[in-house]
């Protein structure tokens, strides 16, 4: 959806109070907003409940939307903001649970399927065992297109914390993926000679 049509719907819900406009804006963030605020809950129905609230309060001051410039930093935060309270509220403690990112290698021969499966697991380890914080900024920037300085509006941080979070996350992402190719073309190798 380009950002014409993204005025367009908040020019319809704030003006028209329009919920058609309403709904394609709902599904437009929905999915995205709902990963993101379980990765800070680990709870299902408390991120649902999240999420809702947060579009319900959106719906309830539609009058005043107009004057939100940067649409997605406006509900990342507020997704965060409104999942640090439900977690305070429901006297959870932080507990790290992945979210698996979709993350498809393609497969373009039969032999390389066993090698992209690897590959992919590989990668979701990498990813797993990062720090929850690198985490959540790599997620943010390689799953959901986010800019760094959007991600540090989201956050609260600085672009260059980001910054650094994003080449180590990369640094260790490209050392494993190396580590593994070596290993690799190394297994490949003794079974052709």
């Amino acid at each position: 959806m380009s950002n014409d049509n993204l005025s367009k719907l908040i020019e319809d819900i704030s003006i028209r109070s329009s919920q058609v406009s309403f709904n394609q804006f709902f599904h437009r963030y929905c999915s995205k907003l709902y990963t993101f605020s379980f990765q800070i809950t680990c709870d299902k129905i408390i991120s649902e409940e999240v999420v809702s609230d947060v579009f319900t309060k959106l719906w309830n001051n539609r009058e005043n939307i107009l004057e939100i410039n940067n649409w997605e930093a406006y509900l990342y935060k507020s997704i965060r903001n409104q999942s640090l309270t439900a977690l305070r509220n429901s006297n959870k403690g932080l507990t790290y649970t992945q979210i698996t990112p979709e993350m498809f290698i393609t497969n373009n021969s039969p032999e390389t399927s066993l090698m992209d499966t690897e590959l992919e697991k590989l990668i979701q380890d990498v990813v797993d065992g990062m720090p929850k914080a690198q985490q959540m900024i790599f997620k943010l920037i390689k799953n959901d297109d986010l800019k760094y300085r959007e991600v540090a509006q989201i956050l609260d941080i600085s672009v260059s914390t980001v910054e650094t979070q994003m080449v180590r996350a990369l640094k260790k992402l490209r050392l494993s993926i190396e580590k593994y190719q070596d290993n690799n073309n190394s297994v490949f190798l003794k079974k052709t000679i």
